[in-house]
């Protein structure tokens, strides 16, 4: 049971981390640098922000 538990919660941590990227992905694609460079700069800052995403910006 213990192992099934452990393989249930490794697959929501991936599908976690998945969302994740398409949430910061998303908001470097839509963001306006009018608004300055703060939300940026946390972005890129993340440890789990793809390469693309940080391309994109």
């Amino acid at each position: 049971m213990l192992f099934y538990m452990k393989n249930l919660w490794r697959a929501y941590v991936k599908k976690s981390v998945n969302w994740i990227h398409q949430v910061l992905h998303a908001i470097v694609n839509g963001y306006n640098w009018d608004a300055g460079p703060e939300p940026m700069l946390s972005v890129f800052g993340n440890s789990v922000t793809q390469e693309i995403s940080l391309l994109n910006m």
